[in-house]
């Protein structure tokens, strides 16, 4: 019965997503408790049945005495049960700007995202169960939002799905008793400082005993709000062509379309669209943001820009705006490496040894000469950022990096993504295929005395 149960989820969102099990790659995210090794020992299980590859992912957010022990102990359930497993180390510090439940929720799905990008795994499977979902639908209770916020834990959402919301939580720590799995027990979960251990410990119980049918009533409001979303998803299947997946990372949504529908179902079709990107909006997302956003589409001008989000950017054209994944934070730089094929944003920039009297010429500014000693100094790829200056002669003229992208006709766009190279102390070194800077270096005249660092477009 479990494993049936899990089964027929996992046929279910198959079916709704149109694929097949077949060359399906599955990354599970196991903690060490018992919700998440219940789970890897059921898709080991259903492995048998099933053509799919498995992957374990951990994030050690080293907050127990046990962390590593627990770490270390997926680690070797992954190699015993021969499934590739991946780790993360993390620590939180009072410099985070969000809690620590927030902070740790970003920190593993990015990792979790990271993965699939990089090992192309479809699914990432988590071992949220009907408790949790009780959980999170008391709190959304609590807090009074609108029907939105009783979908609860959403069993498929983009990369993320969620096989267990069925299976309650006595079941999981039966089966787990039955097949005498071992798990850790994380004592974190009895600190009531956090928010949802306070709601699991003390004020639900509370609630559940003061009124008996609370239980029904939350599933109830689910099951409504369930209703809705169906309803609200065949509207919006009619009206495909409103909405065009240009790429992975951009999604141009028209105006006249998602202005006709009331603002809590704008949020939804939102979250919705970016969750192709395998985003997850978060819930912090404050009202007066949101509605900020509906006055923007509608008033705004052509060519402006609204954040939504930190990941998220929205531009604004005639008929239509554009959700575009904003792949670079604004103050992270990478440093550009001698032996490495350095990635940047769809960039590739190489390095090599030149001689001085070879030096090359390039009118298209596709690659940049300097000393060995200034590139040991640090070398770094970063984003453009408003205010940014280039120096363009030696009696310190300045000239504005964005009156150079309007020169060069780059769109708004991708101006927010163009690479731009920069010394340690953060001047304009090089903007490639536009503009180089003035160097203060010295180039040597051997060839290992001096670098050749060369761009070009993937």
């Amino acid at each position: 019965m479990f494993e049936a149960n899990i089964i027929s989820r996992m046929d279910s969102i198959i079916k709704n997503d149109n694929t097949a099990y077949d060359n399906l790659k599955i990354l599970v995210a196991i903690s060490g408790g018992v919700d998440s090794m219940v789970l890897a020992d059921q898709l080991l299980s259903i492995k048998r049945q099933k053509n799919y590859e498995l992957a374990f992912a951990h994030v050690n957010y080293q907050t127990r005495l046990d962390s590593n022990e627990v770490d270390k102990y997926c680690e070797e359930y992954s190699k015993f049960n021969n499934v590739q497993f991946h780790h993360k180390i993390v620590k939180y510090t009072k410099k985070e700007k969000s809690s620590f439940e927030a902070w740790a929720r970003d920190v593993r799905y990015s990792f979790f995202n990271e993965l699939c990008d990089k090992f192309g795994y479809h699914w990432i499977l988590t071992a949220h169960h009907f408790d949790d979902q009780l959980e999170t639908l008391f709190m959304r209770y609590q807090q009074g939002g609108d029907w939105i916020t009783m979908l609860g834990i959403r069993n498929n959402y983009g990369r993320i799905k969620r096989v267990m919301l069925d299976i309650k939580k006595t079941e999981i720590e039966s089966y787990a008793s039955s097949k005498n799995l071992q798990w850790f027990f994380d004592s974190t979960n009895d600190d009531n400082r956090f928010l949802r251990n306070k709601i699991r410990n003390k004020i639900l119980p509370k609630a559940k005993r003061k009124d008996t049918a609370i239980i029904q009533k939350l599933m109830d409001s689910h099951k409504d709000a369930r209703k809705k979303l169906d309803y609200l998803k065949k509207k919006l299947a009619v009206s495909n062509k409103d909405i065009e997946f240009v790429s992975p990372s951009r999604i141009n949504i028209y105006k006249e379309f998602i202005l006709n529908f009331p603002d809590t179902e704008k949020k939804l079709i939102m979250k919705d669209s970016i969750s192709k990107m395998n985003i997850s909006i978060s819930n912090d997302i404050s009202g007066s943001h949101w509605r900020s956003l509906w006055h923007f589409i509608m008033s705004g001008s052509t060519g402006t820009v609204f954040d939504l989000c930190d990941e998220i950017r929205v531009y604004l054209d005639r008929s239509f705006f554009t959700l575009v994944l904003s792949e670079m934070p604004a103050d992270k730089k990478t440093n550009i490496l001698l032996d490495s094929e350095n990635i940047w944003n769809k960039n590739r920039f190489t390095v090599e040894n030149i001689d001085f009297e070879n030096f090359p010429h390039s009118n298209e500014r596709i690659f940049f000469i300097l000393s060995r000693v200034k590139f040991e100094e640090g070398i770094f790829i970063r984003k453009w950022k408003s205010g940014d200056r280039i120096m363009l002669s030696p009696n310190e003229n300045f000239k504005k990096v964005s009156e150079l992208f309007i020169e060069y006709k780059i769109p708004l766009l991708n101006k927010n993504n163009y690479p731009i190279v920069v010394d340690k102390m953060d001047n304009i070194l090089w903007i490639p295929g536009i503009r180089y800077g003035v160097l203060k270096d010295k180039i040597g005249s051997t060839q290992q005395e001096n670098y050749k660092i060369k761009w070009n477009k993937i």
